[in-house]
């Protein structure tokens, strides 16, 4: 202690003295802010730190008479194991009341957190319950009541030490005896410090600090920095010595000490470490008065009020303030120097992880070359230690786990080691991390020796132009695209993943939703769901896990399917939908899975268009999962929701009948599936059209890749519309993702048609807006011929074309035949696809047009003269498709 401080040359005996005869609540916290006070008004003279200590043995003192206290209040039972011992005596013997946190490191600033832990030897002795109980009655009462201090508290019996989370290991590791028993809060700190494991405290608590720098604000040279939590702090020195404490066995009271006696910093560095101490505690003293309350970040406005309170002065040269921080930020620096040196001793140091591994430098290394010959399980438990602490294989270990499953049979079947083999994989699938680990695995040969099936696809051409990997790495992408979709600003992919109760299963989907392709005999997802089946056996699945496992390997591009080909405006598609899907959690796990499946087939797999209609189809597949209820369930209902439309269509400065008109004449479909505004815009658009004017409108979300194009016309009962529309959109090399159609008839024949188009893969820029409009409305308006204009841009269908499948089915759909068509890749063949509906005299009400590398997949909703087309029009509709083209024609 200073000696030219002398009122606080006996502090600690003064203020035991003082607080000697008090037992009430009102007299102990009135002796508390006395005693404070005293300090405050009459520390000048004294270092931050040394004022933060002497606060701190006031708290002991306190604390030490409420035990005291506690034990005069209560009346021991008669079942006591203290028989013949005074309550004092049993919580000298049985309890210890230990400081954590600031206070347990004596860094306490007037307004700071009073940070306890009860320690007991026993939670049946009724006796320690009952002191217990009023010491935490008398702390509550006397600092949070009365003083206005925020406490902190945590009960601990001493079998936990064992088995504690970092942060509670770490508040512990600063735990310093207050009062009870000393004996008691040294063994729980001897068993806390044999119980952490080095490799996983340095991680967990390097990770927590990240992120508490992320929250907090990265960088030391901050305006307003906080000077407790953020980059440059206090806690950087806080972790410097939890790091030295785990990895070295140093003692918490002397570990800069020990630090600098084993020469982990330079003795000048650690002095150094002092005066930071000293320059952040005084700052935290006078924040801590200025503002009444705790405070830990330095604004500007307190940077003004506690520098002249610290001695600075203004000077020609510059403001105090400016002095001030100049100190701070150099003083900052060497606490983020001091921290980042001392996490690369650490790193460096060689740390057990199991009898025959290590970490050392970030890196999984060998003790004992033969410890995967020896034990091949511990072939997989490397890549757990690799997922779970952020390390990598050094290559000697990479040698010996390849050395290792060349000779050893895999842990599965009988094997003694199969059960535990099964926990490791399986944990490693619902890990962090899981993609880079089963990749690094399959690399390292374990992949293929643990799940030899997989082993078999790894060089398996797919045989589908669509892909640009083999079957097993396009596997290993979707497991990583899995990942990286929980992880993405994807809100909507982040909930869905929440309703996921085992992420194992979805990535062992992901990895094994392929494993039957490129065998013989049947569609690979069903024979694939039969050897995941097996495989689910192997790693010990329980029969619900296997169930989930084989329904999506089996329906893996069911979802997929019906958002590319099917209108999902349609209810009968949503009920055929969930009629196979009928679980939120199964239809959260295909939704994820479905997604990484199309961005693992490689660059050309992907559009936003495709998520769009993918997330469409999640949210009504969900909601009638869980309602049981279509939204629109009859003519009453239907009704209802025509009212509710008009009446905030009503709203709008349209005319009345207009509006009325468009409710009425609209199908149920429209109505349900478009946006208020959109409706009234479409409104204005219809009067234009009845008028003779066509409307094109654009539509585009900012950082999207589509742009949504519709177009109103008045039109006349023949089919030809949507090829008009195609061929003008071919011409320009605009290509179309879907299409929807809707026709308003009776008193003035009106077509509406909203389309997703595309310009070299980008929503249209300006320029090309302008030429499809202008364009557009010049060949429907009849002003330009459109053979004229496929002439003009030198477009011709090739007369070389051939399905490769098309089917026609009737039940798809109530009210429409469905055409799905499969084919290669070619110019024009929307409008190939178009005209010959056309020429056939097929209405087409909704289109699907999907393209996946040269393989072309389109599916339309199609009706003749209203009705229905039978299965038996797929012959006459290939003829016409394979008449089209050639010979110059250009026609329209």
């Amino acid at each position: 202690m200073p000696e030219n401080v002398p009122a606080f040359a006996n502090w600690k005996e003064s203020a035991r003295n003082a607080l000697k005869p008090l037992s009430t609540v009102k007299e102990l916290a009135a002796a508390l802010i006395s005693k404070r006070q005293e300090l405050i008004d009459n520390s000048k003279g004294l270092s931050g730190r040394a004022r933060m200590a002497l606060l701190s043995d006031l708290i002991d003192v306190v604390v030490q008479r409420m035990l005291e206290v506690a034990c005069e209040q209560v009346t021991k039972p008669s079942e006591s194991s203290g028989q013949g011992l005074s309550p004092l005596a049993v919580a000298q013997r049985s309890l210890a009341i230990v400081a954590t946190g600031g206070y347990g490191r004596r860094e306490l600033a007037p307004f700071s957190d009073i940070d306890i832990s009860f320690i007991s030897a026993s939670d049946d002795d009724p006796l320690l319950d009952e002191i217990t109980r009023e010491m935490f009655r008398l702390i509550m009462d006397v600092f949070l009541a009365e003083a206005n201090l925020k406490v902190g508290y945590a009960y601990r019996l001493l079998e936990e030490a064992a088995g504690l989370h970092h942060q509670n290991q770490t508040a512990l590791l600063d735990a310093r005896f207050v009062s009870g028993s000393r004996e008691l809060a040294q063994s729980f700190q001897d068993e806390l410090r044999r119980s952490i494991h080095p490799v996983a405290f340095m991680h967990d608590k390097l990770k927590e600090r990240e992120a508490s720098i992320s929250r907090h604000g990265r960088g030391v040279y901050r305006v307003e920095p906080d000077i407790k939590e953020g980059e440059g702090s206090l806690r950087d020195l806080h972790l410097t010595s939890w790091l030295a404490q785990v990895a070295y066995g140093f003692d918490r009271e002397a570990v800069w000490e020990d630090i600098r006696q084993h020469g982990l910093l330079t003795s000048a560095e650690v002095d150094r470490v002092y005066d930071v101490m000293e320059m952040f505690s005084r700052i935290r003293w006078k924040m801590h008065l200025e503002s009444g309350r705790q405070a830990d970040t330095l604004t500007s406005q307190k940077q003004s009020a506690i520098a002249p309170k610290l001695g600075y002065e203004d000077s020609q040269e510059e403001p105090a303030v400016v002095t001030l921080m100049r100190d701070y930020y150099r003083h900052a620096e060497g606490a983020r120097r001091t921290a980042e040196k001392m996490l690369r001793r650490v790193r460096s140091k060689r740390m057990e992880l199991e009898p025959g591994l290590c970490a050392e430098d970030g890196q999984v290394v060998l003790d004992n070359p033969e410890a995967f010959l020896n034990d091949p399980v511990a072939c997989l438990r490397a890549f757990a230690y690799c997922q779970r602490y952020g390390l990598t294989l050094s290559q000697m270990v990479t040698d010996a786990i390849r050395l290792a499953v060349a000779s050893a049979a895999p842990p599965v079947g009988d094997a003694p080691d199969a059960e535990d083999a099964a926990r490791l994989f399986l944990m490693i699938l619902r890990s962090d991390d899981v993609g880079d680990a089963i990749i690094e695995m399959s690399h390292c040969g374990v992949l293929g020796w643990y799940i030899p099936e997989f082993g078999r696809v790894m060089g398996q051409i797919p045989f589908d132009a669509a892909h640009e990997y083999t079957v097993g790495w396009h596997s290993l992408q979707v497991v990583r695209h899995c990942e990286r979709l929980t992880r993405s600003s994807d809100e909507d992919a982040r909930r869905i993943y929440a309703n996921i109760r085992r992420p194992e299963i979805l990535y062992l989907a992901a990895l094994l939703h392929d494993i039957a392709k490129g065998g013989a005999g049947g569609k690979h997802a069903e024979r694939g769901a039969i050897m995941v089946r097996e495989i689910g056996q192997r790693l010990r699945l329980d029969d619900q896990s296997i169930v989930h496992l084989e329904f999506l390997v089996r329906h893996h591009q069911l979802m997929s399917d019906t958002a590319r080909l099917r209108d999902l405006n349609l209810r009968r598609t949503v009920d055929d939908f969930v009629a196979v899907v009928n679980d939120v959690e199964l239809l959260s796990m295909l939704y994820m899975l479905t997604n990484a499946d199309i961005l693992g087939v490689g660059a050309s797999g992907w559009s936003e268009i495709q998520g769009r209609f993918l997330r469409e189809l999640y949210f009504r597949a969900e909601r009638a999962i869980v309602t049981k209820a279509p939204l629109i369930d009859s003519e009453e209902d239907l009704a209802q929701y025509r009212s509710r439309v008009r009446r905030e269509l009503s709203l709008t400065a349209l005319p009345p009948e207009a509006v009325e008109e468009h409710i009425v004449r609209m199908p149920p479909m429209y109505l349900l599936n478009t946006r208020l505004e959109e409706m009234a815009e479409h409104v204005e658009f219809i009067q234009k059209a009845l008028q003779g004017e066509p409307s094109v409108s654009f539509k585009a979300d900012a950082g999207s890749d589509y742009t949504e194009l519709t177009l109103c016309v008045e039109d006349d009962p023949h089919p030809g519309l949507l090829s008009k529309i195609a061929g003008v959109l071919w011409a320009l090399d605009v290509d179309v993702h879907a299409a929807q159609v809707f026709t308003r008839g009776n008193g003035g024949q009106v077509a509406l048609d909203m389309l997703y188009v595309a310009f070299e893969d980008k929503q249209l820029p300006e320029f090309k807006k302008q030429q499809l409009q202008k364009e557009m409305v010049r060949v429907l308006k009849g002003e330009l011929d459109l053979k004229k204009l496929l002439e003009q841009h030198q477009k011709k269908l090739s007369p070389d074309y051939q399905s490769r499948t098309l089917e026609v089915s009737d039940h798809l759909s109530e009210e429409h035949t469905v055409v799905d068509v499969r084919t290669k890749d070619q110019p024009g063949l929307l409008y190939r696809f178009t005209r010959a509906f056309a020429e056939l005299g097929w209405h087409i009400h909704s289109a699907r047009v999907s393209t996946w590398g040269q393989d072309v997949r389109d599916s339309f909703y199609v009706t003749r003269e209203g009705k229905k087309i039978g299965p038996e029009a797929a012959g006459e509709l290939e003829r016409t498709l394979q008449a089209l083209g050639g010979g110059g024609d250009f026609s329209g």
